[in-house]
């Protein structure tokens, strides 16, 4: 006779620990210039070397950026300078850049050249930055507010998790511009869907588990932003809100 106990689910198996599954979903949203870019390429390091982030400790492997809002020597310059706080050589990691290569999300050749890299590569961690600047244009494209993208993004991630399951991708992705006035007691409120740009399927469809980028203050002053985690398909005790300070030396 089969009891409940026959049926408890498996131990989740984390990319960083109580935070981040791996084969799951992530998207991080912000305003523009809200240090999203800098956050993917601190997980980015800290992957590669097995370096905890923000306390937790992280599945170590290879790694994938895409991005087609960053030049590739702004991107590296990024990643050479958190290589330094780690004390890594960035040329010795297994970090590999596709920057504005010109992927688009539902362009059955971009998604071959990339799938083509995920097989070889077999990365733990995929950066795609961002969802705006890798919607599909030309005379077929989609906008950010059409029905359909939230399958379109959909069906691709979840090719890539298919063809290697032991990864996690995170998705950046714009807030509306509301967002960069709200206080910390109003994101606390606030769904993905009321957060990120475009058709409320973007979220619904495409992703597992969101992060709320919030800026707090930039250089001259010290660099604060804060993290708020939004729980959606899967138990995440490392929930609560975050806030970092990044101090260069």
């Amino acid at each position: 006779m089969k009891t409940v106990l026959d049926f408890a689910p498996e131990v989740s198996k984390w990319l960083v620990d109580d935070w981040f599954p791996l084969g799951h979903r992530v998207m991080d949203a912000a305003p523009e210039g809200s240090f999203k870019t800098m956050l993917g390429c601190w997980f980015a390091v800290c992957i590669a070397t097995g370096s905890p982030i923000f306390g937790h400790g992280v599945t170590q492997g290879a790694v994938l950026i895409v991005d087609e809002e960053t030049p590739s020597a702004s991107l590296d310059n990024h990643l050479e300078r958190f290589c330094q706080g780690v004390n890594a050589k960035f040329n010795d990691l297994p970090i590999y850049r596709m920057s504005m290569t010109g992927f688009r999300f539902g362009r059955k050749t971009a998604m071959q050249e990339l799938m083509k890299w995920v097989d070889l590569l077999k990365p733990t961690f995929i950066r795609l930055d961002s969802l705006l600047a890798m919607l599909p244009s030309g005379r077929f494209g989609v906008s950010e507010n059409d029905s359909h993208l939230g399958e379109i993004i959909r069906d691709d991630l979840t090719a890539i998790i298919n063809v290697n399951p032991n990864c996690t991708i995170l998705l950046s992705a714009h807030a509306k511009k509301f967002v960069a006035d709200l206080t910390f007691d109003d994101i606390k409120d606030r769904e993905m869907q009321a957060i990120v740009r475009g058709h409320s399927s973007i979220v619904g469809e495409g992703c597992d588990t969101g992060i709320i980028i919030k800026k707090i203050s930039e250089y001259p002053k010290p660099t604060r932003f804060s993290i708020f985690t939004r729980v959606r398909r899967h138990a995440i005790p490392a929930s609560k809100m975050r806030v970092i300070e990044l101090v260069e030396e």
